[in-house]
């Protein structure tokens, strides 16, 4: 049905309508009460078993963009007397870390009505506690004392609970009453005694100011960088005490910081010792294939690393009216590591087995930006789209759009760099847009060729979509496959219309999560 349709939108992006905007939902604000009410009318018009159903489907394929969404949702379905167990069910099963334990409760308790502290919601705190191995619970615990505003002190309260087990009740206490109480009552305790040393010294780490000691803690404890403080973040041996086993997508999280603080060099001079380092878990091939890290990913790092410090030079230059300061050197052995590691990661994006044509308008892509990546030109953002299908799906035709005509390009390799391809949309002969007749150029192209297409995507700066859908059904009989999906991707618009025909999707801007959006709907997950 339809509002189930919607209903898995907003579980997999967060908005009911066919059109996906980049960035963080909670910065973006998919959270704020005008926007609930749409989603508390589908909770109601949707049946209790099809509903948690959908919900379920979700959670345990793990096609959900952004996770906390479906928390979001469960926490909505909560606030009804009626479906309030089974929401609560479901999100002990979805709540298997601290973060999204955390994060349940703050979207629970930050819209009125507030879900309330009954005994169906005290037991699904206390479960979430006391079902768990008291080292487990400790290391979590450990790692994310608090979230987004929300601590487990104060779930712990509400619940009011309590353990028999010394060594669980030691975790409880530690996080009520903190580290000096829970070591002065369970610290001679032999039953608690592995959990009390590890939460003394992660409590310990946070605040020692000793480089030697925090290598060992960190060494002892495997500890990882959520559980570094402020003071730690401008040390380079805490770093590379870290870089051990870090993940990779972890290291790309916070390789900018590294930037910042200037880890790569040493003097004037690079660091080879910590670029090594950097370089080593960035080709690490294990940890690349568990992250399931998809290319645009890296290459959004990659071009941030390139070009952010000249960019924002450049701004500083213009609003201060003053001569642009040379940008930092740029590593080659890090930029090396990073287009390696675009290559590798194409072996993380599933193929969904279907047909492309890819249809790239690239009539001002030389001097535009994304509208979600500034440091990002449109053309990269284009090539990234159009590399990541082209070397994932066995039929994938890349065109430009040239007018009203549209060209196919040739790439030499299976695995092409995408800064190439990038290049050659940028400098590629360009024409003004002439509105929607440049928009369908690809289809008008596949229906010559008589080329049998599933997915269309048309990428462009910004895309006039006045009697688009019109034009688009009277194409729709004349190709071979007249249910084809067309995809949309406007990379410099920042307001959208929304175009009532489930087989258009529109994608405003660019970010790491567009190419898995784009499968997601060319699949028909929502």
């Amino acid at each position: 049905s339809d509002a189930e349709r919607k209903l898995l939108r907003i579980l997999h992006y967060g908005n009911e309508e066919a059109v996906y905007v980049p960035g963080c939902r909670l910065q973006k604000k998919f959270y704020e009460e005008d926007k609930v009410n749409l989603l508390r009318e589908l909770i109601a018009e949707i049946e209790h078993q099809p509903l948690f159903d959908i919900i379920r489907k979700v959670m345990r394929k793990k096609t959900s963009l952004y996770p906390e969404l479906i928390l979001y949702v469960l926490a909505e379905c909560a606030r009804s007397e009626i479906k309030r167990p089974s929401a609560l069910k479901a999100a002990e099963e979805m709540c298997t870390t601290a973060e999204y334990f955390l994060l349940f409760f703050k979207f629970a308790k930050g819209l009125s009505p507030f879900i309330g502290t009954g005994r169906a919601c005290r037991r699904f705190i206390t479960n979430w506690y006391l079902k768990k191995n008291s080292l487990e619970l400790a290391e979590m615990v450990g790692e994310t004392p608090s979230y987004r505003g929300w601590r487990h002190a104060d779930l712990i309260k509400i619940a009011h609970i309590k353990s028999n087990d010394p060594a669980t009740a030691a975790v409880l206490t530690y996080l009520s009453r903190g580290a000096k109480t829970m070591i002065d009552k369970y610290g001679e305790d032999p039953k608690a005694k592995e959990v009390v040393s590890y939460l003394k010294n992660v409590d310990n780490f946070r605040k020692d100011g000793d480089q030697t000691s925090v290598i060992r803690t960190i060494e002892t404890y495997m500890l990882t960088v959520n559980h570094l403080n402020f003071i730690h973040l401008k040390k380079k041996p805490v770093w590379i005490a870290l870089l051990r086993r870090m993940p990779v997508d972890t290291l790309l999280d916070y390789i900018h910081l590294l930037c910042k603080y200037r880890m790569f060099r040493k003097g004037r001079m690079w660091d080879q010792e910590f670029l090594t380092a950097v370089c080593d878990v960035l080709c690490n091939v294990n940890s690349v294939a568990e992250s399931r890290l998809q290319p645009s990913r890296v290459f959004i790092d990659l071009c941030t690393y390139q070009f952010a410090p000249k960019y924002k030079l450049e701004l500083a230059a213009k609003s201060l009216r003053r001569l642009a300061q040379k940008p930092p050197a740029i590593s080659y052995d890090l930029v090396t590591n990073l287009e390696k590691l675009i290559t590798t990661t194409y072996d993380n994006v599933e193929p969904t087995g279907l047909r492309y044509v890819i249809a790239v308008d690239n009539s001002d892509m030389h001097k535009r930006r994304c509208a979600h990546l500034q440091y990002m030109m449109t053309s990269q953002a284009a090539a990234a789209i159009a590399v990541t299908f082209y070397v994932a799906e066995k039929q994938c035709d890349i065109l430009l759009c040239q007018g009203s005509t549209a060209t196919s390009i040739n790439l030499k390799s299976k695995k092409p760099k995408i800064s190439e391809v990038a290049e050659k949309f940028a400098t590629a002969e360009r024409f003004q847009r002439s509105g929607p007749k440049n928009i369908l150029a690809g289809l008008i192209w596949a229906m010559k060729q008589k080329r049998e297409v599933d997915v269309f995507i048309i990428i462009g700066t910004c895309l006039q979509f006045q009697g688009l859908a019109g034009k688009v059904a009277e194409l729709r009989s004349k190709l071979l496959v007249p249910d084809f999906k067309l995809v949309l991707c406007c990379l410099c618009e920042t307001h959208h219309q929304t175009i009532k025909d489930n087989n258009i999707f529109t994608v405003i801007g660019f970010d790491e999560k567009v190419c898995e959006v784009i499968s997601c709907f060319a699949k028909g997950v929502f």
